[in-house]
Order: C-alpha cells, then structure tokens, then sequence
C-alpha cells in the first residue's frame, strides 16, 4: 500500500473517531437534564429579594411604589397575605383610588387573606371604573358574585349565609347578560357557570331547609 492510500485512510479514521466523539458528546448532553434550582435556593433568593425590596420601600413614596408592587408578589408567593394587604392599601393611598390596576392587586390579596368584606367594596369600586365596559364589567360582576359565595360560605348565621348566597347569584345573573352566548371570553363564561352552579348548590340547601 502506497504513503498516499496511508494517509487517507488515516484521515478516514480520524474523521470516525470525531463523528463518534460528537455522537457521544450530543448523547451525553441529551441525557444530563438542565440542572435545576433546589427549593432551598429558591426559597434563599426569595428571601434576599424580599430582605431587599423591604430595604428599598421602607419610607414608601411615589419614587419606589414599583418596588412595593414587587414585594406585594414576594409577599404573596410566601403567603403573607396580612402583610401584603397592608401593604396594598398603602400603595393605593399614594397612587389614587382610580388606579385600576392597584385597586385589582389589593382585592386580590384581601381575597387571598380572607378579608372578603372589604373585598367586596374594593371590587365594587373597580366595578363603578368598568362600567364602561361591558367585557369587563363582566368579569367585575363574576368576581362580585364569587366573593360573595366566599363570603357566604364563611358566615355563622343561615340568614347571612342565604343572603351573600343570593347577592352572588344577582351578580352571576348580571354577567351572564353582560357575556354574549358566542363570547370569546371563554375563561369568563367557565368561571361563570362553574361558580354559578357552586353557589346555586348552597342556596338550594339553604331554601330547603
């Protein structure tokens, strides 16, 4: 065999060797999962964010509300819904009881904290922002009615129970008015009928009895 039949299959060899090597790597790297961040990691850079942002809106203004609506999510994330209201209605005190989208954070957190009283009176105020709009006053009377069957489910008394139970189901009647029967807003109309019939279960016992 002549150098020049040598020399190619040397280079034929090395070029297998490169093909089976980059196989081999792709294989490896399809195999090894993307290393993913430990709980206690998570719940570590949480913790600073949270350490951080505190630090940050300790004397709250206008120039830092960005940051206090940061830690309002770290707050949620912890489940400290007590500190997360307060801090809420502070923000709201700064930015103006049209501020929509504050208004919207703060029920949201006085819903998650339980606090379904003052709940519903941030929700009516959303509503009378809305009221322009069908679609989303739709979704204003739907959230109404939802807290109002929360609110009913906590109540001690049958009375107060069937009264929140009949203020929810006025609430869902006026969304389903407000929703056309070929909406888009299918996450709406699911919402809609699957808290409608929760809250008619409850009412039908209460008129039963």
């Amino acid at each position: 065999m002549n150098k020049s039949n040598w020399i190619k299959i040397l280079a034929i060899a090395c070029l297998v060797v490169w093909l089976v090597a980059l196989s081999l790597a792709n294989l490896l790297d399809k195999r090894t999962p993307a290393k993913l961040m430990s709980v206690e990691t998570r719940w570590s850079n949480l913790n600073a964010e949270q350490t951080r942002l505190e630090t940050a809106t300790k004397t709250l203004s206008k120039a830092n509300l960005e940051s206090a609506r940061k830690l309002i999510s770290i707050y949620e994330q912890q489940n400290l819904f007590s500190r997360a209201q307060s801090l809420a209605e502070k923000i709201l005190q700064l930015a103006g009881d049209d501020s929509l989208s504050d208004l919207e954070n703060l029920a949201t957190v006085e819903r998650q904290n339980g606090d379904y009283k003052k709940c519903l009176l941030t929700l009516e105020q959303i509503a009378k922002l809305d009221q322009s709009d069908s679609p989303k006053s739709a979704r204003d009377q739907i959230n109404l009615g939802t807290v109002h069957y929360l609110n009913g489910l906590s109540m001690e008394t049958v009375e107060e129970r069937k009264l929140s139970f009949q203020k929810a189901r006025d609430c869902f009647t006026a969304a389903e008015r407000l929703i056309p029967t070929d909406s888009r807003k299918m996450a709406d109309l699911i919402a809609l009928k699957e808290n409608r019939v929760l809250n008619d279960r409850e009412l039908k016992k209460l008129e039963q009895n």
